[in-house]
């Protein structure tokens, strides 16, 4: 028996890419990179980017975007970084220093950090590894972004132009919540909903359609909408007879009304 070449038969593979959010840092103690965060197909994508020699910098040019380090996230595996992101925030106000990582690739990690830096200050950051050595367990590369804190102007006088400064970890809580908003947005429960939600309306529109057809003797051809279909009194177990009877001649009379002052009902 000869078989039809399958490869003929399979959807052609498109990458789907989309760019997200972006954070940067060239200012930090403990790391100076920028880090993009966005998707790839049914992955989250991170990737570092390294700032450029200082003599290259400009003031709207700080990161070389032509060196990456980059890798690539499962929803399960954004699930355990979100939390790791999570116990980070909580280590902040600890005097020791966090990390939490998860594998990914096979030879890669990625994970959350707390890091107190030369003047005792915790600083997070979220590090990126490479080809990890099956021996040593060191990376080939890696790179790490260190998320900035935000000023929090504090007691502020407009009289005195007395104020007092704290700070913040939003950006790190941004990170977290942009995490979850992927795993919502990959999740596809929205866009199903969607669908779910214009099917219906879709429906309507397309049995309108056909029945102002109908009305009007033009034959539509096919019902290219699916519509939603009546069940014949075979296949409804709950209604008795006589009951389907009645709702079959309403039926019947509703779609093939010879008012053409009707026409405008089926709109509504």
């Amino acid at each position: 028996m000869e078989y039809s070449n399958q490869d003929s038969n399979k959807r052609e593979q498109v990458n789907v890419n989309t760019r997200g959010v972006s954070f940067m840092n060239s200012e930090g103690s403990l790391a100076q990179s920028a880090l993009l965060v966005g998707y790839w197909n049914s992955t989250i994508s991170l990737k570092l980017h390294p700032t450029l020699p200082a003599d290259k910098q400009t003031d709207f040019k700080k990161f070389d975007y032509d060196e990456v380090i980059n890798t690539a996230l499962t929803l399960e595996k954004a699930v355990a970084l979100d939390k790791i992101v999570g116990r980070a925030m909580l280590a902040l106000s600890s005097t020791e220093d966090f990390f939490k990582g998860i594998s990914v690739g096979g030879d890669g990690l990625v994970g959350i950090g707390v890091k107190h830096v030369e003047d005792g200050k915790a600083v997070a950051f979220l590090g990126i590894y490479k080809s990890l050595d099956p021996g040593t367990r060191i990376p080939k590369v890696y790179n790490l972004y260190q998320f900035k804190e935000t000023m929090i102007i504090d007691g502020y006088s407009p009289e005195t132009g007395n104020f007092n400064v704290t700070s913040d970890q939003s950006e790190l809580e941004l990170f977290k919540k942009v995490l979850e908003a992927s795993i919502a947005g990959l999740s596809n429960a929205n866009q199903h909903a969607t669908r779910h939600v214009d099917k219906f309306f879709r429906d309507k529109l397309t049995n309108n359609i056909n029945a102002v057809g109908n009305k009007l003797g033009v034959d539509m051809g096919a019902n290219y909408g699916g519509g939603y279909n009546r069940r014949t009194s075979s296949s409804d177990v709950w209604s008795n007879s006589s009951s389907k009877s009645n709702e079959d001649k309403s039926s019947y009379a509703e779609t093939h009304s010879s008012n053409p002052d009707e026409l405008r009902d089926l709109m509504n």
